[in-house]
Formats: structure tokens, sequence, C-alpha cells
């Protein structure tokens, strides 16, 4: 913008990002979302491997499963846009993720049952799918065109922030207190942010 010479002084700037609409709730909520679910299902996805070799699952057995994982989530996401006409985005974008995280929270609990913890798994990875796609539609309907390259890069920067402070973290308690502890400390870390924000955040 300044080099367009559309910003000339530095208070201009101030005016420039009201544009970006950060005091709506809506839209703050939307940005903080994936960074939110991310204090899960970052770490996990990265020690899920882990966690399978740890009860003697071979390569090939580990490969099938994260297949079905993906292939769920494709099936879950075609459907995406019938659920949203039935139920509203507000079921998939506010409520959704309570239901994601609480099924996470069960996960973690049952972490030792690698078939109860794999079928939980999948399903949270195919409501995931759903609420990313239901997700990126408000997101896109919510900020204006001119703003959305920023809102975009500003999201994927929270996301990045919170893989780096979570990650190390996890790592260093599941090797005190064992993974199913420390992941179910994540859910309901993650559960109450997510209390927090909706209660902040308007009707999508």
């Amino acid at each position: 913008m300044f080099n367009n010479n559309q910003i000339k002084e530095p208070k201009e700037c101030f005016q420039f990002f009201r544009g970006f609409d950060f005091l709506n709730y809506k839209v703050i909520y939307l940005i903080l979302l994936p960074a939110i679910l991310a204090i899960c299902f970052l770490p996990y996805e990265d020690y899920y491997s882990v966690l399978l070799k740890s009860h003697n699952i071979t390569e090939n057995v580990i490969g099938f499963m994260f297949s079905c994982v993906m292939f769920s989530q494709s099936v879950f996401g075609i459907c995406a846009q019938k659920i949203n006409s039935k139920l509203g985005y507000d079921f998939s974008v506010r409520k959704l993720p309570f239901i994601i995280v609480t099924l996470f929270i069960i996960m973690s609990i049952f972490q030792g049952h690698i078939l109860l913890s794999w079928l939980l798994y999948v399903c949270c990875a195919s409501l995931m799918s759903i609420n990313n796609i239901s997700y990126n539609s408000c997101l896109q309907k919510s900020i204006e065109d001119t703003n959305r390259g920023t809102i975009l890069s500003l999201r994927s920067l929270l996301i990045a922030v919170t893989g780096m402070l979570i990650s190390p973290l996890v790592g260093h308690f599941s090797d005190i207190y064992g993974f199913s502890t420390t992941f179910l400390c994540c859910g309901i870390i993650c559960l109450s942010l997510l209390f927090i924000t909706s209660i902040l955040a308007k009707k999508i």
C-alpha cells in the first residue's frame, strides 16, 4: 500500500488496518479457530506413528491406517455442503469443533486401546474435514477481497506459532507423563479456549 502511494503517513496505517475489522468477534473467532484446534492435532499427527510403533504395529499396517483416515476425510468432505444445507454453518463452524475436541479427549483417555483410539481418530479427522471446508467458506464470506491475503497470512502465522510452542512442550511432557495424559491436557486446554472464543463470537 505504501509503495502504491496509498499510504503516505504513519497515522494513515491505523486507518488502513481498521479495514481488516479486527474488532469483529466473528472474524477473530475464525482466525483463532485453526490455531486452537492445532493445540490438539498438530502434535498428535506428529507423534501418531510413534504411538502406533510403541504398540508393535508394523509399517505396512500404519500406512493402511493412515490411508483409511484420508479416505474417510475425503468422503466426509464431499458431504460437507449437504450437511451445511441441513444443519447450517453455525453447527459446522461453532458447534462441531466442540464435538471434535470432546472425541479427542475420549481418544486420549483410551489411548492404550489401539482399535478404539484409531476409530475415534478417524471420526475426529472426518469431522475436521467438514469443519475445514465450512470454515474456509465462512472466512471467505466474512472478509473483503482486499483484506483476504493478510487475514489468511495471519491465520497461517498463528497456526505456525502454535506448532512452534506446543510441539516441544508435548514432547517434553510426554517423556515425563506419557502421551495419554499429555494429549488429555491438550484437549482440555483446547476445549477451554474454544468455549471462551465461542462466547465472544457472534452467530456465524
